[in-house]
């Protein structure tokens, strides 16, 4: 058995600072798993159960970067001050807990995967206090990065843009207007040192660690440039490059604020998806209307849920009825229709009607944190793609510097220009961009995974959502998903002398109590008819039979063919589908019979047609006899079609045509789905069924329309086509840029500019997907 701790980690910048992370860890014995999200910066371990967590922090802090925790504060006012000690040494036993004792608080530092705040809360009651944690604002996880890069880009500018002057004076042989060396000395100093601190710091835990990352090509590239101008001032020279060295910094830093602002963007569906989420609930306490922030909700509470507010949390109306706008969770854009016993979901809009909720499950454990979950987890998998990319990145740093020395020492062999040497060996280092490569795939798999939550699509991972689109035949659970597993009636067959009307009647009144699915589709049919409940006696139901009942001196039977049949004789009578069909006799005479249909679901047909033009193969599996499964089938156009099928065959014929060297998906929505679902290649389950089907599968489809099984397929090929591009552009660039650089073609100041930008273009590139249309 095996825990899954969530860490969320500051400073990790590139590919190679996740690659460096996950390998730290993976060296750890407890640890049987490790991702890295590098856009949503959180590294998801998987560790034996009862292992000690707090041996993981201390690892990605040796690594050079620096994990967060969760805070909470105790006021010391409210504590015994001979209580203190005691206190901060019990919740010191606790794994991943630091307290640190301050004026007037002791403020708590914990992991909420590791430690929860019940444990916490159960140390500190035995002290007669509790804590809750505090309420703060939901920000963007870039919101900091943004801020620091901004300052030092506005110091950066500041002090890199005399030297540019100086260096146009320079050009144009204007020395009385020119700067003299020692003040672009100091000036150059502000930018390299203090502005570029980052980078110096970055390099040397990454050397450190022996490993290199985008950080050494630049403290090394800038560093060339710098020094050597610092060598030329000290022998009285003016041919000094202070402004390369500074305005590659800057302009990186440029680069840099772009590329954070555009991963803020990227990050933002995943802020959305977090927004949904309530703040609060009004609770019902006796006669009182209490409330209470969202996670003190818990279950088996009522909840009060006025017109045009949001649904706190997932439950089952106990009174009242509305609209409700599920949007937001499922896709749909019609409002649905909500009564008594239907369960809502958390984060929906309740548009009309007052509610009163009963509380289901606790906020951790709600529809919108399995979404959140399933979406933060397919964008911490890796897509296979992505692991070439970060093989390529582990060589990349290393041969660049390679690169820039063999540029520093041919070029000084031809040219015998030292300076020329040096500038072309700069422009190689930091022309060179592993960052464009590391973010080739996961901004695409942000971007589509989010967009996908967005309509209603949970895609477990970054692999899922490469290969739906390579899917070349796909099956089809009958009941659920081609159809809505709903039963309408279709036919009526009176051979009485009574009116339709006093003949449902009869029906109506027997099936009303029973709990048939048959007989409630009945029902439900004569309700929206209007007709009339009559006076029945010695009522009996017939289990797995029928039912029977006097009306008006006679014995009325309704079911089963054979249980009419046992009254009546044989009838002569066929009936396509018998299952679906139940017969009625009054007295001695057969009254007639009434055929219900499993209804067709919307667009199926449309479904079929474009899978089919897609070159899928599709095929409808079901435990319904040939004609029933044929009449289905050809309704929708599917030629291939599996009946009579037990659930424990369903796998087999999905293992079947893998042998053929066929990739596979399914769609189902029922327990007995799920072994075909594990099976598949790709498996997709419709978010009406049960919850064991969804969590087999690799995409939910949340609103249950088939719609949206077409629209993953869509941005599954949208979001490779934006990957193919990603990384198409960075080794492109890399390719052409280095050679480039290296026959001094570009200056030092350009490289930098231009490395900078790749970046961005990448993750521009990948928000494009933001703005596709269904």
């Amino acid at each position: 058995m095996s825990k899954k701790v969530n860490i969320f980690v500051d400073g990790m910048t590139c590919q190679a600072c996740s690659m460096k992370v996950e390998k730290g860890l993976a060296k750890l014995k407890i640890v049987e798993d490790v991702s890295v999200n590098l856009m949503s910066k959180t590294v998801t371990v998987s560790v034996e159960d009862g292992a000690k967590v707090e041996g993981l922090i201390g690892v990605i802090k040796r690594l050079g970067y620096k994990p967060k925790r969760d805070e909470l504060k105790i006021e010391k006012s409210s504590i015994k001050v001979e209580d203190i000690e005691k206190i901060i040494s019990e919740l010191k036993e606790k794994d991943t807990v630091l307290v640190k004792d301050e004026d007037d608080i002791l403020k708590v530092k914990y992991l909420k995967d590791v430690v929860s705040l019940d444990e916490i809360n159960l140390i500190l009651e035995k002290y007669k206090i509790s804590v809750k944690k505090e309420k703060k604002e939901r920000q963007n996880i870039y919101e900091d990065e943004i801020k620091d890069l901004k300052k030092d880009l506005i110091i950066s500018i500041v002090f890199s843009v005399p030297l540019m002057v100086s260096m146009f004076f320079h050009m144009f042989n204007l020395h009385r207007f020119m700067l003299n060396g020692y003040i672009q000395w100091a000036l150059a100093s502000v930018v390299q040192f203090y502005v570029g601190k980052r980078y110096y710091i970055n390099a040397y835990k990454n050397l450190k660690n022996k490993s290199t990352n985008m950080d050494v090509l630049i403290a090394f590239g800038t560093s060339m440039a710098y020094f050597y101008s610092v060598y030329k001032v000290l022998i009285g020279s003016v041919d000094v490059y202070f402004d390369s060295s500074a305005m590659i910094i800057t302009l990186i830093l440029l680069g840099k604020f772009f590329e954070a602002n555009a991963k803020s963007n990227t990050f933002g569906a995943i802020m959305k998806l977090m927004d949904l989420k309530a703040d609060y609930a009004i609770v019902i306490d006796g006669d009182k209307e209490v409330k209470k922030n969202i996670e003190d909700v818990k279950i088996g509470d009522i909840v009060l849920v006025k017109p045009y507010e949001k649904i706190p949390v997932d439950g089952v109306i106990i009174s009242g009825s509305s609209s409700v706008n599920q949007a937001m969770i499922t896709g749909e854009s019609v409002p649905v229709e909500k009564n008594i016993g239907d369960t809502v979901i958390g984060a929906t809009n309740n548009i009309e009607g007052i509610l009163k909720i009963e509380v289901k499950s606790t906020v951790e454990n709600s529809v919108l944190s399995k979404i959140l979950d399933l979406v933060q987890n397919a964008q911490t998998k890796k897509a296979p793609v992505q692991r070439l990319a970060d093989k390529i990145s582990s060589y990349f740093v290393p041969g660049v510097i390679l690169s820039s020395l063999a540029t520093l020492v041919i070029t000084y062999v031809v040219t015998k220009d030292f300076t020329t040497s040096l500038l072309n060996s700069c422009a190689v280092m930091v022309i060179a961009c592993p960052c464009s490569l590391g973010l080739a795939t996961p901004t695409a798999i942000m971007s589509g995974t989010g967009v996908a939550a967005q309509n209603g699509i949970l895609i477990k991972s970054g692999e899922v959502l490469e290969k739906i689109h390579k899917m070349d035949n796909i099956i089809f659970d009958k009941t659920g998903t081609l159809t809505t597993g709903e039963l309408k009636v279709i036919e009526i067959k009176n051979n009485t002398n009574l009116s339709e009307e006093e003949f449902l009647s009869i029906i109506y009144s027997l099936e009303k109590n029973t709990d048939h699915p048959i007989a409630k589709s009945i029902v439900n049919f004569c309700k929206e008819k209007n007709i009339k409940e009559l006076d029945i006696s010695d009522l009996k139901v017939i289990a797995g039979m029928g039912i029977q009942a006097n009306y008006d001196g006679k014995e009325i039977l309704i079911g089963k063919k054979k249980y009419i049949e046992e009254k009546l004789g044989k009838l002569e009578i066929n009936i396509e589908n018998e299952l679906l069909t139940i017969f009625i006799s009054i007295g001695n005479d057969f009254a007639g019979f009434v055929v219900l249909e499993d209804e067709i679901s919307d667009n199926a047909f449309e479904i079929i047609k474009k899978l089919k033009e897609k070159n899928i193969d599709v095929y409808m599996i079901t435990g319904d006899s040939e004609v029933v499964a044929r009449k289905v089938a050809n309704k929708l156009g599917i030629e291939n079609v599996l009946y009579e099928v037990m659930p424990d065959e369903k796998s087999q014929k999905v293992l079947e045509l893998q042998k053929q060297g066929k990739i596979v998906a399914m769609v189902g929505d029922g327990i007995n789905d799920a072994p075909a679902l594990a099976s598949a290649d790709i498996s997709f389950a419709m978010g009406t069924g049960t919850d064991i089907a969804m969590e087999t599968s690799d995409i939910t489809l949340m609103n249950g329309n088939l719609n949206t099984l077409l629209n993953s397929i869509n941005i599954s090929e949208q979001t490779l086509k934006i990957i193919k591009q990603n990384l198409f552009w960075a080794f492109f660039y890399n390719i052409i840029a280095i050679p480039f650089a290296a026959f001094g073609y570009l200056n030092p100041m350009l490289a930098g500019f231009t490395m900078s930008f790749s970046s961005v273009s990448v993750v521009l590139n990948s928000l494009r997907l933001k703005r596709y249309k269904f």
